[in-house]
């Protein structure tokens, strides 16, 4: 009985348990295939076991690709082809963004850490360089290193001629140096390897890019837009001025490629299109009726749990107001008055009392001086943002002092 459990052991797997391996084996590649890849393969060939050679067909090229289970558990793709094609933009890419085609490469890349041709455009050398050893620090082996002040003198002149002057100390080509643009007549500083490799005179690189923003933005908006700070890369922020309401605004220059619009505009087309018989929330009743109140002068733009801030028309500022503390001064029928209450309470401004009827912060209102009893005429927006105080009492000051 044990000779006979013996040799049962070494027997042949019946064709029934074949099949069950077949379909497990299908089952996993598949699953890999679904969940890994995305479904981007078809699988055309009969896998008996995850051994076996593994034959694809990728349906973005149409390309055969031949692997195995090791390759597919181990690796982010399948397809040398298309892997191919991105390690190559990938380098080309970095090539621009390092060295501004300074450098061509002249075969495609199959791995990052295999060697690839790579031809210096400037000496017309090529080297084999390895894709992962291309940084912002690579240079030419074959271009003579700067290592000496007359050495990097020799190359500014030959690279730019007149145009820049090096009038710092030289340590080394990793080291910042001064250097002068006699265009501009401004100093900056770059590392000589920088320079060999094409940074050049910021001030004049920001003007340029201002300049060009300011002419995206002529040709996007005409002149309903006014760039009013420098260009500060392309997710920076910048300036903007709204010229039809006098909004100015912070936002990336990416805002063009979405024709984004002035927040107070919207904001008010958004109230005038309101209806108190409709179902409004909450928070645009607030809204509505501070801009319906204050004679269409003031607009909530942010609503905030505390706080929410409102745009002034006429003097074309925003003010951040605690919510709290407006509404306990609000006064429904006469909202404008409520608001100029309300910023000369936050800023301790409480000695002067509105005596004449309010407009906006740019009108001429005559405020009584509580501490003095004296009668005078100033525009709000001087005494909250300026800090001009009642006549009387500014000249008893400078007695004093």
């Amino acid at each position: 009985m044990r000779i006979k459990n013996f040799f049962n052991i070494f027997r042949k797997k019946s064709s029934k348990e074949k099949h069950i391996k077949v379909i497990e084996s299908l089952d996993i590649i598949q699953r890999i295939i679904s969940v890994k890849f995305l479904d981007e393969y078809i699988l055309i060939n009969i896998i008996l076991n995850l051994d076996d050679e593994i034959i694809l067909i990728h349906k973005i090229c149409n390309s055969i690709c031949r692997t195995n289970y090791k390759f597919l558990v181990d690796n982010s793709y399948i397809c040398f082809k298309c892997h191919s094609i991105y390690l190559t933009n990938k380098l080309n890419k970095n090539l621009l963004l390092y060295f501004d085609y300074k450098y061509e490469l002249l075969e495609a890349v199959t791995d990052y850490n295999k060697p690839v041709m790579l031809m210096h455009k400037s000496c017309k050398k090529v080297s084999y360089v390895k894709p992962s050893d291309v940084t912002r620090d690579y240079y030419c082996k074959f271009c003579k290193p700067i290592n000496t002040l007359p050495r990097f003198k020799e190359k500014v002149l030959e690279l730019t001629g007149n145009e820049y002057e090096v009038t710092g100390r030289f340590i080394s080509a990793s080291e910042n140096i001064l250097m002068k643009h006699t265009k501009c007549n401004k100093e900056f500083l770059v590392t000589p390897h920088e320079f060999i490799t094409g940074k050049r005179c910021q001030h004049c690189l920001i003007k340029k890019k201002t300049e060009r923003l300011q002419k995206r933005i002529f040709e996007n908006f005409s002149d309903e837009y006014i760039l009013t700070s420098n260009y500060n890369g392309f997710y920076g922020e910048v300036e903007i001025l709204h010229s039809k309401c006098g909004f100015k605004f912070k936002t990336a220059p990416y805002f063009l490629e979405f024709k984004e619009k002035c927040k107070v505009c919207s904001q008010e087309d958004y109230l005038k299109q309101l209806n108190k018989n409709n179902n409004l929330s909450q928070e645009d009743i607030f809204k509505k009726d501070i801009y319906d109140f204050s004679n269409k002068e003031l607009i909530v733009l942010d609503m905030e749990e505390k706080q929410f801030s409102v745009f002034e028309k006429s003097s074309k500022e925003v003010f951040i107001l605690e919510k709290e503390a407006f509404l306990n001064l609000e006064d429904k029928n006469n909202i404008k008055y409520t608001f100029i209450n309300y910023l000369l309470l936050k800023n301790n401004l409480n000695r002067y009392v509105l005596v004449s009827d309010y407009v906006n912060l740019l009108t001429y209102t005559k405020f009584l001086c509580k501490e003095c009893d004296n009668l005078f005429l100033a525009k709000p927006i001087d005494i909250i943002n300026r800090n001009k105080k009642c006549p009387i009492c500014n000249e008893k000051i400078h007695v004093n002092a």
